[in-house]
């Protein structure tokens, strides 16, 4: 697919000066000045950077910082990086598209839903058939009965959970499970009552498809606090236990899935009491980098195929 590349005018009229013999007026400080010296090898490539590009309506706009580093114009597409590609004699500047650009135009069957890093989102679903294979009953208060199937979690998520819940109470927060587990037949009885009540498209953006939870890989978890009388609102974020949460989760391997202001990202409003658990790695880097887990993936998936 080609993709359509925009430049700065000042930069496409010095190149076109040059490749027409056209003078270009221009400073010092935009040209080099020219000696008598006899030119000097180029130097090698000595760096990597990557930039990332806009894409709207099919075509990239290249950002300021990597067009102010071009020498001279050599700009190719990389279709399995999904990038631009110049060189500046000492640097290889890639402009790659966003993670939204990236994102499939229809569902995709998830193939890896055992991975602890799976994605499942709106355009990525779990066959309506996969059950975790290693679900167990974590050691933490609940809100839920013993045998009840949505107190599972994974076994190294309700691990995890276990430890955050001791630390919690040793710093005296005070939090209880709400919803782990469901099963694809499960989400499909809560879309459907949350949809019938509010209509589908308002349910989805807070209640998601079957086959489109995270709470059906069993690495989801919703906390609530009596301070909260146990529900599930967004102003749990403002307690002193959702901040707690918001600070503490990641050392734990849990991340806040759906965070502010990433809708548009993660297809779902701003959730303080979901916790997903990617692994202290993950958990750690996405919120030091202050990301989604789609974005981190798609990280993780660029810079895999750069070191190629």
């Amino acid at each position: 697919m080609h993709k359509k590349i925009y430049i700065p005018m000042l930069l496409f009229l010095l190149i076109a000066g040059t490749l027409l013999g056209i003078s270009v007026q221009a400073t010092d400080s935009e040209l080099p000045t020219q000696t008598e010296e006899p030119t000097e090898p180029s130097s090698p490539l000595k760096e990597t950077i990557v930039l990332e590009g806009k894409m709207i309506n099919d075509e990239l706009y290249l950002p300021v910082e990597a067009l102010n580093r071009a020498s001279e114009l050599d700009i190719q597409w990389n279709q399995d990086l999904n990038a631009v590609v110049f060189s500046t004699g000492t640097e290889k500047i890639i402009v790659r598209q966003d993670y939204l650009a990236s994102e499939p135009s229809t569902v995709q069957e998830i193939k890896n839903p055992d991975d602890l890093l799976v994605l499942v989102n709106k355009k990525h679903s779990l066959p309506a058939d996969y059950v975790p294979p290693d679900l167990v009953d974590p050691a933490v208060p609940s809100i839920k009965s013993e045998g009840d199937p949505s107190r599972l979690l994974r076994s190294q998520a309700a691990e995890a959970l276990e430890e955050m819940f001791a630390q919690a109470k040793e710093d005296g927060i005070e939090l209880y499970a709400v919803s782990g587990y469901r099963s694809y037949q499960h989400q499909e009885a809560v879309f459907t009552r949350v949809a019938a009540a509010r209509g589908e498209e308002k349910a989805n953006l807070t209640v998601a498809y079957p086959g489109q939870s995270e709470h059906q890989t069993g690495l989801a978890m919703d906390v609530s606090s009596p301070q909260m009388n146990f529900g599930l609102s967004q102003s749990f974020g403002h307690t002193e236990e959702g901040r707690w949460i918001a600070k503490n989760a990641p050392d734990f391997g849990f991340i806040i899935r759906y965070q502010k202001d990433n809708t548009h990202i993660t297809g779902y409003s701003y959730e303080p009491w979901h916790l997903r658990y990617v692994g202290k790695e993950a958990a750690l880097a996405i919120a030091e980098a202050d990301i989604t887990l789609e974005e981190y993936l798609y990280d993780l998936e660029f810079y895999s195929k750069l070191e190629q």
